[in-house]
């Protein structure tokens, strides 16, 4: 697809088929997967033609849940075999340093 709005922002909202997660948004020759916010990129005031690939990885089977008790930490390991580390304060789930809401 070619768009051109030069001089504006260019919201790409990248929606994964069911049962994969974005691996890498790449824009211009730069990873700029961890700006990817609510699957959505901003890309501020094009100023020429940009070139954008994302790719994805399948969602793999596994542990489905973990019961933390407060103060309990446990090793994740997370997208392209990255650990992250899931800890539980206070009744508050953090994995990877981030608040995570659970419903």
């Amino acid at each position: 697809m070619v768009a051109r709005h030069f001089g504006s922002d260019v919201v790409l909202t990248i929606t994964p088929d069911d049962g994969f997660c974005l691996a890498s948004l790449i824009v211009d020759d730069t990873d700029v997967t961890r700006h990817v916010e609510y699957n959505k990129y901003i890309i501020r005031l094009v100023k020429a033609d940009v070139t954008v690939s994302a790719s994805f990885y399948e969602l793999t089977t596994g542990v489905s849940s973990i019961l933390l008790h407060d103060g309990a930490t446990v090793p994740v390991y997370g997208m392209k075999g990255r650990k992250i580390t899931a800890t539980k304060q206070n009744g508050v789930l953090i994995v990877g340093g981030k608040k995570v809401v659970v419903p």
